[in-house]
Parts: structure tokens; C-alpha cells; sequence
């Protein structure tokens, strides 16, 4: 989890930096989408909103958080923002190209924006192992306990 702060951190200076607000703000919006549900679905665990009470709000709130997830960073975000800075930025991360420090520091920020891509399947297959918990007879609350939150 430290990595990815220390990445997202990196990007927003960056994009900032490169004068590339525009992509700074995308990623951010396409982060923040699927981040409601995300804390959505920890607060109503966490207060057992779940089936136990009735309400099933946890069991709501999970399933938008994998829609959205699904939808936002694992399409949109590789398939339309990681896209646009490759293939129409207009700069190239090929070393005979261009050798200055502005086509270097895109590099890297390109770079981080892939592995953000790594730890988003990452932690989607983690939201699946709730699901195959839950699905196996689970509680809710303790499914995600063990799968999301360790034993921290």
C-alpha cells in the first residue's frame, strides 16, 4: 500500500510539473470513482450492515465497488488514459529519439502509471477472494478481515 501512495504522490507532482494537469486530473477521477464504493462498502462492514442485519447494504455496496473497479481501473484507466500518454502524447520513451530530461521524466511517469495498473489487478483479485469466501459460507465481515485486511 506504501508503494502505491509514494506513486500516486509522484504522478500528481509530476503531472503538475510537466505541465500535464490534464492527465493528473483524469487519473485522479478515474481513481476517485471507484474509491466511494470502496469506503462505502468498509463503513457498512465495519457498522455489519450486511445480511445479518437485514439490510444487505454491505453486499450492495461490494458488488458496485467490483463494477466499478472493474470498469474505471482495470478499462478506462489502461485502456484509455495509459493509451493517450503512450500513443498521442507525442513524446517517445525510445533512448535514440529524444535524450532530454523532460522525455525521461515521461518515461517514468508512464512507467508508474503501469504499475498502477499492476497493484489495481492486485488488489482486484484480492475483492475476488472475498467473493469466493463469502461464496464458500463466510460471514461478510470476517471474509473481509482475512482477505483485505490481513492481520493488521
Amino acid at each position: 500500500m506504501f508503494i502505491h501512495h509514494i506513486m500516486t504522490i509522484t504522478l500528481i507532482c509530476g503531472s503538475l510539473i510537466m505541465k500535464e494537469e490534464k492527465i493528473g486530473v483524469v487519473v485522479v477521477f478515474i481513481h476517485d470513482i471507484s474509491d466511494i464504493p470502496v469506503d462505502l462498502t468498509k463503513m457498512t462492514n465495519y457498522l455489519q450492515l450486511g445480511s445479518e442485519s437485514g439490510l444487505y447494504l454491505t453486499e450492495a455496496s461490494f458488488i458496485t465497488l467490483l463494477v466499478t473497479w472493474l470498469y474505471s481501473r482495470l478499462y478506462l484507466f489502461p485502456t484509455h488514459v495509459i493509451y493517450s500518454t503512450i500513443y498521442e502524447s507525442g513524446t517517445t520513451c525510445l533512448p535514440l529519439c529524444d535524450d532530454t530530461l523532460y522525455t525521461k521524466a515521461h518515461c517514468v511517469l508512464r512507467v508508474f502509471l503501469m504499475v498502477l495498473v499492476l497493484l489495481h489487478v492486485y488488489w482486484f483479485g484480492l475483492f475476488l477472494k472475498i467473493v469466493l469466501k463469502l461464496l464458500g459460507g463466510s460471514k461478510g465481515h470476517a471474509a473481509a478481515r482475512d482477505s483485505y485486511e490481513g492481520d493488521s
